[in-house]
């Protein structure tokens, strides 16, 4: 985000796509706070998943298959109900890519 000219989507998508495939063994989610006007973003750990972030990790398990996932949540933390709600869109999320993925192949 602060070198990319603010394209988060494509590098997050070029990123994945040029690690080798056998080299992912656990993905880290994590959101982080909005910087002010002009402010270099950190990876605070305070905030929910942002929607560009939840694409990347589609695009994650579309290339790598079934891999461990944490949520990072470090800072303001917030209530229980909160970190299961990130636990489960991460899930949800896991099992359409993987259960598109298992449909896709099993016809090749």
């Amino acid at each position: 985000m602060n070198f990319e000219g603010a394209n988060i989507e494509q590098s997050i998508a070029d990123y994945i796509n040029v690690l080798p495939i056998n080299s992912v063994a656990q993905i880290h989610l994590a959101g982080c706070s909005q910087p002010a006007a002009g402010g270099l973003m950190i990876d605070d750990h305070a905030c929910p998943v942002s929607s560009p972030v939840w694409q990347g990790y589609q695009q994650a398990l579309q290339r790598f298959g079934a891999v461990p996932t944490l949520i990072e949540w470090d800072n303001n933390l917030p209530n229980w109900s909160t970190l299961i709600d990130e636990a489960n869109k991460a899930r949800t999320i896991a099992n359409a890519v993987l259960a598109e993925k298992e449909y896709s192949l099993s016809y090749f």
